[in-house]
């Protein structure tokens, strides 16, 4: 009698003989606390029976095909091997596992058929789901915007308004740290917004209060790869003039030209003050790049048959003609004329006219247009006042959406598992919110600890290391190489924790792909900032490609000369892109490392830096940043003289395996443990099953504490700043 029953998106698949296999299941090994564990199992062998045939959309044959869609299940024709299909593993009608499926090969043997599958759970489930996409795969163009001051100060006022915002950051465009061109200002895109189009693109949702709280929700991922900011010229738009209705002649007598400027007289659009006047000509008014078209349409007539010229003049200068075309006589002029782009300095003029000899006669009429850049530029321009802003070029293209998720679990030591009643949903909680330390709810295994086998008791300090460095990424940006590493020889921000251990010598690294981006204070105001650039011999400030940065949006600041309450403003000029000024501003947006320049409550860095390089009010530098926050309990806890792992061999049934809970405490000879791994449980077999429990320093609550309710989830939780658990699952 076959006891095992493997369900594939609700199908039950045939098996010949019993589920062969044996599962582990663990949320975190506290020996590696870098990485993130998944319930796993073996191949599982399926036999090519015609059912099964039928719901693998019968990809053993290399010459089979199939259409896919994605919202539909990953059964029969729909079938898709390279997309996981949902899976779950009963013995006698008892959940033994469920996660997913994946068929990793077929093999054929004298026509006989095997599917060789492995089942995986958990966080696998959604790291396979969001397989090699990257960030730059997000779709983020429904937050196209056009860049303007007007737009600035919207975000900044109204930041509920908007996913994104715009930090101050200075990525080496201003020379004096007062004067700020548009372009410096790049969008930055709040974290919970890659997460929440990260999970929808992959087909799932999370349940997670701590990405409510204040603190999560301020935090944003800055533009810091090597971006032009740039826009195509087809959105660009400095300049359109028409022109008007007009006839001039020539009555001259002999062999007397004339040259007549085509009168573009009327304003569609003037950026920046170009048109002159009621003259026909534009003058530049800053240096810069830019292309010309003109569209003209007009009618020249000669009565003696002579034709004319179409000149495009630089500063008036006949013998500097860019542009020679011949008008024929007596005909309507129709023709586009192109200057490509080019360097014009502040004060050139360009005129365009027609040359005509005695006898003849223009009639100028209002189709003509003079544009600026040229409609038919494929060049791009700077971002400028106006310009849209392509929100999916702002996203570093190159990271994976996996290993992007997985830092920000690390960062705050996050555990996720899979909701009961939904195996698309998923739980994530800080560990220190995670354990149910009220013994009223721990599982009693003293019955089914075998106390006739080995059992073994290990200090932790056998498995621990001596030293923790969390930390994050090493860049090579000015202030993280040239004025940190290169004098301290570590990165700036990590954190050194070490265990009282004179055996162990090994290090556990824990590192984010996130990169730090140290707060510099400008020089005689209040203004903090991360500064992005290199700098070079002549300490000039370069821009460059630089790793993932996350930051905390701190909102408008005071820009002020000193941190005290009657220290005057220290106001911060916006201009466009040439340098003309903009908008004055007295207060900053403000991101940092920091929650709050002044009053620091949260800190990115891991612990407080060697050097800072900026004044504190308080003269102090307070240590809340995120191993205080996250990860010192769990680092003391495992490191601890007292603490054990207690390993021993148990009698667990398929219906231990089915309430398995690694929220709850495990009770064996009133003796209270967290629950660390069970090892190879076979479902099938009567064999006793190996299990690792931790004995750690936390007390054991013996009243249930009191919680307040975060959600309408019905999660109920203690405060953003202090431990909280979660009763049930």
């Amino acid at each position: 009698m076959v006891r095992s029953t493997v369900i594939v998106e609700g199908y039950a698949v045939d098996l010949i003989e019993d589920v062969a296999t044996d599962f582990t299941f663990s949320i975190q090994d506290i020996r590696t606390p870098d990485k993130r564990n998944t319930g796993y199992s073996k191949d599982i062998e399926l036999p090519g029976t015609p059912k099964n045939n039928a719901l693998f959309a019968h990809i053993f044959s290399v010459n089979s095909e199939n259409d896919w869609t994605a919202d539909q299940p990953n059964i029969g024709y729909n079938f898709n091997p390279n997309k996981v299909a949902k899976a779950l593993v009963l013995v006698d009608g008892i959940q033994v596992f469920r996660g997913v499926i994946r068929v990793s090969r077929i093999t054929i043997r004298d026509g006989e058929i095997k599917y060789h599958t492995n089942v995986i759970g958990r966080l696998s489930d959604i790291l396979f789901s969001m397989g090699d996409k990257k960030l730059g795969d997000i779709d983020f163009s429904d937050m196209e915007h056009d860049l303007s001051p007007a737009h600035l100060q919207d975000v900044w006022n109204n930041p509920q308004n908007y996913r994104y915002t715009y930090p101050m950051i200075d990525y080496g465009y201003s020379t004096d740290g007062r004067h700020y061109p548009i372009q410096n200002f790049a969008p930055a895109i709040y974290v919970k917004e890659y997460i929440d189009r990260m999970f929808a693109d992959a087909g799932f949702t999370y349940n997670c209060p701590f990405f409510l709280s204040p603190y999560f929700q301020a935090l944003i991922i800055p533009v810091s790869h090597k971006f032009e900011f740039t826009a195509p010229a087809n959105k660009v738009k400095y300049l359109e003039l028409r022109s008007i209705n007009q006839n001039l002649e020539n009555n001259r007598s002999g062999n007397n030209w004339r040259f007549v400027t085509i009168p573009f007289a009327t304003e569609t659009l003037d950026k920046y003050g170009w048109h002159v006047g009621a003259n026909h000509d534009i003058v530049i008014t800053q240096t810069t790049e830019v292309s010309f078209q003109f569209d003209l349409n007009f009618t020249y007539n000669n009565s003696k048959g002579r034709a004319a010229e179409v000149f495009v003049l630089l500063n008036n200068d006949h013998g500097n003609r860019l542009v020679v075309e011949t008008v024929p006589a007596n005909a309507i002029y129709r023709k586009t004329i192109e200057i490509s782009k080019r360097k014009w300095v502040t004060g050139s003029r360009i005129t365009i006219g027609v040359n005509m000899p005695p006898k003849g006669r223009v009639f100028f009429n209002t189709l003509s247009r003079w544009y600026a850049p040229s409609p038919t530029d494929d060049s791009t321009y700077p971002l400028d006042v106006g310009i849209p802003v392509d929100m999916s070029g702002m996203v570093s293209k190159d990271i994976a959406q996996k290993d992007f998720f997985k830092s920000i679990l690390l960062m705050h030591n996050l555990y996720v598992f899979t909701d009961e009643n939904n195996d698309r949903n998923l739980f994530i909680v800080p560990q220190a919110w995670f354990y149910n330390n009220f013994a009223g709810d721990a599982v009693d295994w003293t019955y089914k600890l075998a106390h006739d086998q080995q059992q073994e008791i290990i200090p932790m300090g056998e498995l621990a290391a001596r030293e923790y460095l969390l930390t994050y990424k090493k860049d090579t940006d000015y202030y993280n190489d040239q004025r940190y590493f290169q004098i301290y020889g570590e990165i700036y921000g990590q954190k050194q924790a070490i265990a009282d251990n004179d055996f162990e010598k090994d290090t556990q690294k824990i590192e984010l792909i996130f990169s730090p981006s140290p707060p510099v204070q400008n020089e005689g105001n209040t203004r903090v900032m991360p500064h992005l650039y290199k700098v070079d011999q002549n300490e000039v400030k370069q821009r460059d490609a630089f790793n993932i940065r996350i930051l905390l949006y701190g909102g408008l600041k005071p820009s002020k000369t000193g941190f005290g309450y009657a220290d005057p403003s220290a106001p911060w000029i916006l201009t466009d892109l040439y340098g003309n000024d903009l908008a004055s501003y007295s207060q900053y947006p403000y991101a940092g490392m920091w929650d709050d320049p002044v009053a620091r409550s949260r800190d990115l860095c891991f612990g407080p830096p060697q050097e800072t390089f900026y004044t504190y009010p308080d003269g102090t530098y307070p240590d809340v940043g995120l191993y205080r926050f996250w990860w010192e309990g769990f680092i003391s806890e495992i490191t601890n003289k007292d603490s054990k792992l207690f390993r021993a061999m148990f009698r667990l049934t398929p219906n231990d395996i089915n309430q398995l809970d690694f929220k709850r405490l495990v009770k064996v000879d009133n003796t209270y443990y967290k629950l660390n791994k069970v090892f190879e449980f076979k479902p099938l077999s009567s064999e006793l099953t190996k299990v690792e429990l931790f004995k750690s320093s936390v007390a054991v609550e013996v009243e249930r504490p009191g919680f307040l309710k975060w959600s309408d989830e019905g999660y109920l939780l203690h405060s953003d700043e202090s431990p909280a658990r979660i009763p049930l699952a």
